[in-house]
């Protein structure tokens, strides 16, 4: 396993996200990097926010087995605090990706709780576990929820990202009816 996943540039990571969308990709909104602004057919047509970044690892003092993101979203400065809106009658969501293995046939998305993260401050770092993205290698969608939060992370691989926004948008349903169960799977 490599060291460092080489970080893709915006736009290139962007059209690897809508490649990878198939046919639930209607069309795309703007010309924004990020947020990408797009209409999917989940399978109804949903107007949906992408913020997209590469996660990294273990880069700045994260610990080896760490990844992690930095929430940064355009015009923000140090020391601001912004906040995530929805678009109308669609979702929001914060989506990473990485490539341990550095083989882009293995990349894998990760999908945090929009919720958790509405409002943020600048450069927020959202951390997952290496162990948990390796996981997708043996099932297609992987849910890891931390201890101390109870955020739950959807995660998969490239193949499996329209089933990975699906589940995130059920276990956020789930979690606003008070049908989650917390435990990790």
């Amino acid at each position: 396993m490599a060291e460092y996943a080489k970080k893709l540039p915006q736009a290139k990571l962007n059209e690897m996200f809508i490649t990878d969308l198939g046919d639930a990709f209607v069309q795309k909104k703007s010309d924004s990097l990020k947020p990408i602004f797009l209409d999917l057919a989940l399978p109804s047509i949903v107007p949906v926010k992408v913020y997209l970044y590469n996660c990294t690892g273990p880069m700045g003092g994260r610990s080896g087995t760490e990844y992690k993101i930095q929430l940064i979203i355009e015009n923000q400065r140090p020391g601001e605090r912004r906040l995530l809106i929805d678009p109308e009658n669609g979702f929001t969501f914060i989506v990473g990706y990485a490539n341990p293995l550095n083989d882009p046939a293995y990349g894998i998305y990760v999908i945090w709780e929009t919720g958790k993260h509405r409002e943020f401050a600048y450069s927020a770092n959202l951390q997952v576990k290496l162990e948990y993205m390796l996981d997708t290698l043996g099932k297609s969608i992987v849910c890891q929820t931390k201890r101390t939060t109870k955020e739950v992370l959807v995660m998969a691989q490239r193949c499996h990202l329209i089933e990975a926004l699906k589940m995130r948008m059920d276990v956020d349903t789930a979690k606003m009816i008070g049908a989650w169960n917390y435990v990790s799977e």
